[in-house]
């Protein structure tokens, strides 16, 4: 069970992370595997009118669509309707060959992102698109993409070759629809052998329709710019297996933990237990932002060497959609964050910036033993960091002769002023203790990310650095450039080999 501990530290996060990120709401709800443990909604779910967030209120997930995906076609899998190393047109009229290696395309090619199908977008219409059969055949006869235009082609990799693709999983959407034996649509399919069994009753993942279309109890996407929310009109995909479920946090996580979460009363009820460890077997990587992912089938996959390994994946709709579904398995927890803001200056919405991503982070970091103690005011705290980083800056890094004497601190905390119309407030004397500790320990950069990781509030540190602008939420103490350089000199170059040399102490010799 969760904590009354980690609810609370929730309740407290989750507000500052989504005036950080310039979040308008968030839903919020962890499952174990007795069941749904926490549930929360916060912000709001519409800024015009204004409407507060619900817990019932409906979010457009996005890629977590692809996850009702994968785990239809696995249950059709398992019960002998299609294989997944079949070419597809085995079972459908769709006729796909990669043109680059003639291979025909399998299930296992689309659901690991490795037919050779462009990394796309999602394929989008403000009407009603064409009906998803009729879409996938005029795009496969199609050598472009859709992107600007056309720009790039529609085959872009060989077979094996990681490249993200909704229009791949539009692909597995219609063999779902194919290959059942009752002939249903892909939508009627996982309303009845997906969502039906476990009652989400929220759920669905419908054929696009016209503008105008029942949108209550939905929250208002949102496109961020800064501190400005523009509301996103009805963007609709054509390839929307893979892109278009509404749901709920609650019914989101439920269908999470019972997919995932071993010790669940549902785990094996949707898909056998070997085609789930088939499933979240890492089958490939791919680096996105300098951060390494690998992908099962249909699923993600991050931090594998830590006890903070996690499967699931992110959700992002255009443009006012941003969501996280994660299970920790260490921690034996499923967890869905959704958010109504989407960050226009990316298309990739990281964890890392998002509130929906840092809350389900969140989560993992306590479980883990991440202390979580925040004493104090957010202006309290956000000086007292600031004097931390300024400490380390001048003490550790710049590891600058003579102390920086009590005096010079407090002339520095005193002559802090606002850059801009800023309603917080600035704490002198928080900004003075956090510069004396971080001086204390400098300029041993050990002892200085000793001081750092063991701080109350590690997490929030690392939030109040995002506040700063900071491009992922880390405290950037010590500075790792020079911090973690060790021996560098001592380093062979394997370059002067051709010169006849080799360096020692930064020699060539």
């Amino acid at each position: 069970m969760i904590s009354d501990r980690l609810a609370s530290a929730l309740d407290t996060f989750i507000p500052d992370a989504i005036r950080v990120t310039r979040t308008p709401g968030l839903t919020f709800a962890i499952a174990d595997s007795s069941g749904l443990a926490y549930s929360r909604a916060f912000g709001m779910a519409d800024l015009g009118t204004p409407t507060v967030m619900r817990r019932d209120h409906v979010i457009r997930a996005g890629s977590i669509s692809k996850l009702v995906v994968a785990a239809a076609v696995l249950q059709l899998h398992d019960r002998g309707h299609l294989r997944i190393d079949a070419p597809i047109s085995d079972y459908t009229d769709l006729v796909a060959t990669n043109p680059r290696d003639q291979t025909r395309v399998t299930a296992y090619h689309l659901l690991t992102h490795t037919s050779g199908l462009r990394w796309d977008t999602n394929d989008a219409s403000l009407t009603a698109p064409l009906p998803l059969h009729e879409h996938l055949q005029q795009g496969l006869r199609s050598p472009r993409g859709r992107e600007y235009g056309g720009r790039g082609a529609r085959w872009t990799a060989p077979t094996g070759q990681f490249q993200y693709s909704n229009f791949g999983f539009g692909m597995l959407g219609q063999l779902v629809a194919t290959t059942n034996p009752d002939g249903l649509s892909f939508s009627d399919y996982v309303a009845r052998e997906i969502f039906g069994p476990l009652a989400l009753r929220s759920t669905s993942i419908p054929a696009p329709t016209a503008p105008g279309e029942d949108e209550s109890c939905r929250a208002t996407g949102y496109g961020v710019f800064g501190s400005w929310g523009v509301p996103c009109p009805p963007i609709h995909s054509a390839v929307y297996p893979g892109a278009g479920l509404l749901t709920t946090a609650e019914d989101c996580v439920k269908f999470l933990a019972a997919l995932f979460l071993p010790d669940h009363s549902h785990y094996g009820a949707l898909v056998q237990p070997s085609s789930i460890l088939t499933m979240v077997n890492q089958h490939v990587t791919t680096l996105v932002e300098d951060q390494v992912y690998g992908f099962g089938l249909g699923v993600a996959m991050g931090d594998l060497d830590s006890p903070n390994a996690w499967i699931g994946i992110g959700g992002q709709y255009p443009f006012g959609w941003c969501s996280f579904a994660r299970v920790y398995p260490h921690h034996g927890v499923a967890v869905v964050a959704m958010s109504n803001a989407f960050d226009m200056a990316r298309w990739f919405q990281p964890p890392s910036r998002t509130a929906a991503g840092l809350s389900a982070e969140f989560v993992a970091r306590w479980l883990s033993g991440e202390i979580y103690d925040r004493p104090g005011s957010w202006s309290s705290r956000s000086a007292y960091a600031a004097g931390l980083l300024f400490g380390d800056r001048i003490c550790g890094l710049l590891n600058a002769d003579g102390p920086l004497r009590h005096d010079t601190i407090v002339a520095m905390a005193a002559g802090a002023r606002p850059l801009h119309a800023d309603r917080t407030t600035w704490d002198a004397e928080a900004f003075a203790r956090g510069a004396a500790t971080a001086t204390a320990a400098a300029p041993d950069p050990v002892a200085i990310r000793t001081l750092v990781d063991l701080q109350t509030g590690r997490l929030d540190l690392d939030l109040q650095a995002l506040a700063w602008g900071a491009s992922t939420a880390a405290f950037p103490a010590p500075m790792p450039f020079w911090a973690d350089a060790q021996g560098e000199q001592d380093h062979h170059l394997p370059h002067l080999d051709l010169y006849g040399g080799e360096v020692r102490g930064g020699t060539a010799v």
